[in-house]
């Protein structure tokens, strides 16, 4: 029996790994939506899973320099160019006060999160983007500095300060079978206002190599 269950948790493990790969593959192929303007520099994101850790490569495309978030979500540690940088913890406490709720006869509670994330030392707009979207599943940081507003992002990552990004997943499955799955998220530092909730709406099909953004 305890055979049979190791060779369970070991094709679970290959089955994740190829899982992290098939993403990395997937978002350094696909990487013209994350471009963005931060004070006069282009910056392009590549995210990719590597070794049960969260790979975000800045491409400072006006300087042509490269700095790399690595977040490991085990032991919630941030590092930026091999430094720590940040560190993520659960907040248990509050998941009953997270981003408002949508679940309905459509949409079905998936998850909960609430997570701090703390920083010792002022950090760029755009590294912080990249450690926000780091914890939110499937949130790029193209989108955290849309959503947040750069000079607002500005502000709080030049604090040493902390944040809560609280996020509620949501899913439906479509008579043809495809689900889609909807993100509610918010940003809320430790000084100063909170930001959101934000709504971000994906489409899983069977025949799509990647998900799509949908209307919720």
């Amino acid at each position: 029996m305890k055979r049979i269950f190791s060779l369970f948790l070991a094709f679970c493990m290959f089955v994740s790994c190829i899982q992290c790969v098939s993403v990395s593959y997937a978002n350094e192929m696909n990487t013209d939506s994350e471009i963005v303007s931060v004070n006069g520099n282009e910056y392009k994101y590549v995210e990719a899973c590597i070794n049960g850790k969260n790979i975000t490569r800045i491409y400072n495309l006006t300087e042509n320099t490269v700095d790399v978030i690595c977040y490991d979500e085990f032991s919630g540690t941030v590092y930026l160019n091999n430094e720590q940088i940040a560190q993520v913890e659960n907040n248990y406490s509050n998941l009953n006060d997270n981003v408002s709720t949508c679940a309905n006869k459509y949409w079905t509670l998936h998850d909960k999160t609430d997570k701090i994330i703390t920083w010792k030392k002022a950090v760029a707009a755009a590294v912080l983007a990249g450690i926000i979207a780091s914890v939110i599943p499937k949130i790029g940081p193209v989108t955290v500095i849309a959503k947040i507003g750069l000079s607002a992002l500005s502000v709080v990552a030049s604090m040493c300060v902390n944040g809560h990004v609280k996020c509620a997943s949501y899913v439906h499955v479509m008579p043809d079978a495809s689900v889609k799955v909807k993100c509610n998220w918010t940003f809320a530092p430790a000084k100063g206002e909170s930001y959101g909730p934000f709504s971000a709406c994906l489409l899983y099909t069977s025949d799509a190599a990647d998900d799509t953004p949908c209307v919720d």
